[in-house]
């Protein structure tokens, strides 16, 4: 039996490439954007909760310093009474100073330069008397990407 003659076709391969590659290089552009919005929101994210643990310790400093403050004001008489002995902070705060001290207005401006112009930061939200925690939202949105970390301090 004959065997089948194989018919070439000069420039093939070439034709073949001229048309794939385009679509190889726009699949490689695609996957090195998508790495690089995925290692900028990753960047976000991290920022973002840094912030919002930074802008709680600050809020947790400005409340022991106003207890230490109000026992120092309570304690300070030669016959303190029998609550200068405890260590707990909010022995010395009522939750109006606490209120208060979460609507300073130096406060809000501490946290906001946490933050800078490339965030926002929201303190404190949903806060209102008897609540046990104050809650801290920070908000970071850039090139279409959205980090957000949302923090609490517990108050009682």
């Amino acid at each position: 039996m004959p065997r089948p003659t194989r018919v070439r076709k000069p420039g093939f391969s070439l034709v073949f490439v001229a048309l794939t590659l385009p679509g190889l290089l726009a699949l490689s552009l695609v996957i090195l954007e998508s790495g690089q919005r995925y290692q900028r929101h990753t960047e976000l994210v991290y920022q973002a909760r840094e912030s919002a643990m930074l802008g709680l310790d600050l809020v947790a400093d400005r409340i022991e310093d106003r207890a230490e403050i109000n026992k120092n004001n309570l304690c300070g008489g030669e016959e303190p009474p029998s609550v200068c002995s405890s260590t707990n902070r909010f022995d010395f705060l009522s939750e109006t100073e606490i209120a208060g001290l979460l609507r300073d207005t130096d406060l809000a401006l501490s946290l906001s330069a946490l933050v800078g112009n490339s965030g926002q930061i929201v303190f404190p939200e949903h806060f209102s008397l008897g609540d046990a925690r104050v809650r801290l939202r920070v908000l970071f949105v850039e090139e279409g990407l959205r980090a957000e970390y949302v923090s609490f301090l517990n108050l009682f």
